[in-house]
């Protein structure tokens, strides 16, 4: 996505190193959780702001994980818009410089793994192996065995986090309609998978991808738009994550990171059935609607079309090779 705004206030958790606590983030939760003081900026972050000369400057800290630090609670009317990790500059004050699009590693390689059509149980049992695997792979003269995980689930709600709106009664409620109902450990709140939903989860060490779970979402909401734009269709991002055609939501976005390594991911409503989201006020978010891409090219889209579009846009925005068998889009 396009658009990562920053913050206007903060509450500052305790000070912790990133290995002490997984970092949370999802559709539900504004974009402000994933931003980050700016003392705690590694030095030449796009977030880094430059100061006048004899001006002391925030005292440099070894870089971290930004959203393991800070839990930001401002309302989404309070927070400015604008591109990723952009901060307003003063009159006459240079920005910050502007990078190529993408993370800081050149050429990594990702392993695209497909799941196809899988229970979300199972989904979650995948990515625990392979965030396993990384746990497994600490040698600093390897390369970290990254990977994408792409699937399609049968119907299920899941719910991250904050999971006091959902009591047993909601979720009796919510299995009697035949889906299955989840609590997870990413953040936010609920959000529907079912079939006709591309369903991406990377598995990524982000100690080579720029180690910024802000930034890394932005780039996740990126590789969205950028699927979309080559569709045809007019994407963007809000103040709340994930991407969004108006106001109606095409891509609900949760990760969850510990220790540097992310799991959870994006889903894409491709032929969705949406119905499935009148049950629900879709990621706490009230007020707006969700699409698909089949609802907005006015045609049936089948998920194989989709693929290659979003492995593209995903090579793109994380620089990286995708190895592996990609499907073709029929035809």
């Amino acid at each position: 996505m396009l658009h990562c705004s920053t913050k206007t206030q903060r509450t500052v958790q305790n000070e912790e190193a990133p290995s002490s606590r997984p970092t949370v983030t999802s559709c539900q939760t504004p974009r402000d959780l994933l931003s980050d003081p700016p003392s705690s900026r590694p030095t030449g972050s796009c977030c880094q702001t430059p100061h006048p000369p004899g001006r002391p400057g925030p005292a440099v800290r070894p870089p971290i994980l930004q959203a393991d630090r800070v839990l930001l609670s401002d309302p989404p009317s309070s927070r400015p818009t604008g591109s990723c990790c952009q901060t307003p500059q003063p009159p006459g004050r240079p920005g910050p410089a502007v990078r190529p699009a993408g993370m800081q590693r050149p050429s990594a390689a990702v392993q695209l793994v497909h799941l196809g059509r899988i229970s979300y149980s199972q989904a979650l049992r995948e990515q625990q192996r392979f965030v396993q695997r990384h746990r497994d792979h600490r040698d600093p003269g390897r390369s970290a065995p990254d990977a994408l995980l792409v699937c399609e689930h049968p119907a299920v709600y899941t719910v991250g986090l904050r999971q006091a709106p959902y009591p047993a009664e909601e979720e009796r409620r919510l299995r009697l309609l035949g889906a299955e109902f989840f609590r997870t450990n990413r953040g936010g709140l609920i959000t529907f998978h079912g079939p006709g939903q591309l369903v991406c989860y990377p598995v990524l060490d982000l100690r080579g991808f720029g180690r910024s779970v802000r930034r890394y979402v932005c780039q996740l909401e990126r590789t969205v738009i950028g699927l979309c734009g080559r569709l045809g269709i007019e994407a963007s991002t809000s103040p709340d994550t994930g991407v969004w055609v108006g106001d109606n939501k095409i891509c609900a976005i949760g990760i969850h990171c510990g220790r540097y390594v992310t799991s959870h991911g994006l889903a894409v409503n491709v032929s969705t059935d949406l119905t499935w989201f009148r049950h629900i006020v879709p990621c706490g978010i009230m007020g707006k609607g969700v699409t698909s891409l089949s609802q907005e090219l006015g045609r049936p889209v089948a998920l194989e079309e989709v693929l290659p579009g979003l492995l593209d846009s995903f090579s793109e925005h994380f620089a990286c090779d995708i190895t592996g068998t990609q499907p073709r889009p029929p035809g």
